[in-house]
């Protein structure tokens, strides 16, 4: 499954230059697992639109879900590298 998603500058620059390697989302309109790939497409919430970056394609590599760590219906997915045959 391959997931569009929003993600604001500060953390899409930070996924970019491989500084976030997790990213945190509320499973409201679709369930995560490992093995996914997100594609995370750099959105200005002060604008309220995309930004000319490029996506970024990340696999997720674990879930974690809900209590104790999170509230109820969030994840945190830790992130890894698409290989090109992978990501195809």
């Amino acid at each position: 499954m391959i997931h569009q998603l929003k993600c604001w500058p500060e953390y899409f620059q930070a996924v970019k230059y491989e500084l976030k390697k997790f990213e945190i989302r509320k499973e409201d309109d679709r369930i995560y697992t490992t093995g996914d790939f997100l594609d995370l497409h750099e959105w200005s919430p002060e604008t309220e639109s995309f930004t000319n970056e490029k996506p970024i394609r990340r696999v997720v590599t674990y879930v974690l879900r809900g209590q104790p760590f999170l509230p109820d219906g969030y994840v945190c997915m830790s992130l890894g590298f698409v290989s090109m045959k992978e990501g195809e």
